[in-house]
């Protein structure tokens, strides 16, 4: 069966909601939305300055680590209270125990920060002239737009969970 990238699968879906309990619930997108943040101040300073981008740039990556550190601990924190909550709970709510697959989605959480963080972007180009060497001014409207733009998060996640899912439907259909 031939499945399409436009429209996503029922576990593309689900996929994206399970993310989204540690991940954007737990606060996790907070620090891969600094880490594309920090990222795009570095790129920014590097083109105009050559210089200080080294140092935002680390701070960027520690963001990630930090991220990925918070995410492993919710994701065990939560797999612990399912435990608690239920003798055997429901399949389509656990967690998985797979570090190639926890890896994986949180590759996919910090990737699905991305399209929020240039809306944030384009939302401050929109309002104000933008001096990307002061993004901690900014930090007050990142919540707003955590907030406000926690659908394209969701469905940007359901999409790269559609991808992994029809490239392996095409694995399984080239192996018979």
């Amino acid at each position: 069966m031939k499945h399409s990238i436009l429209f996503p699968h029922h576990t593309s879906w689900l996929n994206a909601l399970k993310l989204a309990i540690p991940s954007y619930l737990g606060g996790v997108v907070v620090f891969t939305f600094g880490f594309w943040q920090y990222t795009a101040a570095s790129v920014a300073l590097a083109i105009t300055q050559n210089a200080g981008s080294t140092a935002i740039l680390c701070i960027a990556f520690l963001c990630l680590l930090g991220g990925a550190v918070w995410y492993l601990l919710l994701t065990l924190l939560f797999s612990l209270l399912l435990r608690l909550l239920w003798s055997k709970p429901p399949k389509w709510l656990k967690p998985s125990t797979n570090w190639r697959r926890i890896l994986q989605n949180f590759s996919i959480a910090t990737l699905s920060a991305l399209p929020v963080l240039l809306a944030f972007i384009g939302h401050v180009l929109a309002t104000e002239a933008v001096d990307f060497t002061k993004t901690a001014t900014y930090q007050l409207n990142i919540e707003k737009v955590l907030l406000n733009f926690s659908w394209v998060w969701f469905i940007t996640a359901a999409y790269l969970y559609q991808i992994e899912f029809v490239i392996k439907s095409q694995r399984k259909v080239k192996k018979r």
